[in-house]
């Protein structure tokens, strides 16, 4: 059994997007854009044991900035969610997301080789479930440690 853990990077402060809030809490068409990403992973795991028996979804883990952990919290506890306070770059908070993620296992009792772990950056939700399965079919076909990047070709710029 391989076990699944979603790490969402919600670390930035928003100094590009020149806003009162950083972007992942920036509300589009009545959601939050964190919130598009937050229920693509929740769905998707609602659904993953019609689809793949052999992996069991965990958790999620939300990592912000330590000034939004509250706001996190606030907006996004309905979710089942474990909150988290990141670092000072990506890396750190990707790092904390991590040892949250160790903790858990260790409760558990889970191997740390039978994990499957997902980084993803909320302020980027467009991605579909179908890419998600094919990251599981990759690691279905490896029988060692292995790390995926999915990504997609640009065709288009806004500039």
């Amino acid at each position: 059994m391989m076990h699944i853990f979603v790490i969402l990077l919600a670390g930035g402060i928003g100094s590009r997007t020149k806003t009162d809030l950083p972007k992942q809490f920036i509300k589009i068409n009545d959601k939050y854009l964190a919130e598009y990403s937050i229920i693509r992973f929740w769905n998707w795991f609602k659904n993953l044991n019609k689809e793949y028996s052999m992996f069991f979804p965990e958790k999620m883990i939300f990592v912000c900035h330590k000034d939004y952990l509250n706001l996190s919290k606030n907006l996004f506890s309905h979710y089942d969610l474990i909150f988290t306070a990141g670092g000072n770059t990506r890396h750190d908070s990707t790092k904390e997301g991590l040892k949250t993620i160790k903790k858990l296992a260790q409760q558990k009792e889970i191997s740390l080789e039978n994990l499957v772990i997902f980084i993803h950056d909320v302020a980027r939700p467009i991605f579909l479930t179908k890419e998600l399965n094919e990251v599981l079919n990759v690691v279905l076909n490896r029988n060692n440690q292995i790390c995926l990047s999915l990504a997609s070709p640009v065709v288009e710029t806004i500039v």
